[in-house]
């Protein structure tokens, strides 16, 4: 969906000559058998993996990966480079450095159960700065919002990038790990995600 809005914003000359399609497209690609001059594979460290390594035989002359995290771990990071290229961004010590940029400070706390998330969210939440609130779940996050008098943006959800843009806070679910740039975020709180369900951020 970005993509199509970046297109329009800074290209639209090109937009008869641009498709722009999730890794879930890449059997209808490969099915037209097309021909690109040029394929940027965005998010190139989900390439590797079982479902969607086959992208990487869709005929074209050029090939582009972009990645923010172009790391995997089962042990496949070297195939992101082998199917795409060095990723574009792949050295971020550098380009902070470059840039003049400081990292931003980061506050882990330890959680025993979803009440202390909630507390330590009441904590930390600032309704004057632009912030996401990251939850896995949807159920959690649908409480949350509700808490917070917010939206809830998750698979189900029309509009996305239109609620992003336009609301101060709301809670993101999965639909918003990957893929997305707002360039005017402040804050982050995760507070429930897949590989631990006991942190907040």
């Amino acid at each position: 969906e970005q993509w199509g809005e970046y297109f329009k914003e800074y290209c639209p000359r090109l937009l008869k000559e641009v498709e722009v399609i999730t890794y879930n497209g890449i059997p209808k690609v490969l099915k037209a058998n097309k021909e690109y001059t040029c394929v940027i594979f965005d998010e190139s460290d989900r390439l590797p993996a079982n479902t969607f390594a086959i992208g990487s035989t869709i005929k074209t002359k050029y090939r582009l990966g972009l990645s923010a995290s172009p790391y995997r771990e089962d042990g496949r990071t070297e195939y992101i480079f082998a199917l795409t290229g060095k990723p574009i961004g792949l050295n971020w010590q550098g380009l902070m450095n470059t840039l003049g940029k400081k990292h931003h400070e980061i506050n882990v706390h330890i959680t025993a159960n979803q009440k202390e998330k909630i507390g330590i969210v009441d904590k930390v939440i600032d309704f004057n700065k632009k912030t996401m609130i990251f939850c896995d779940s949807i159920e959690f996050g649908k409480q949350i919002a509700k808490k917070y008098k917010v939206s809830h943006i998750h698979g189900k959800v029309k509009k996305r990038l239109q609620i992003l843009k336009d609301e101060q806070v709301v809670v993101v679910s999965r639909v918003g790990d990957y893929g997305i740039s707002i360039k005017d975020l402040q804050h982050i709180i995760e507070v429930d995600f897949l590989l631990d369900r006991k942190s907040v951020v």
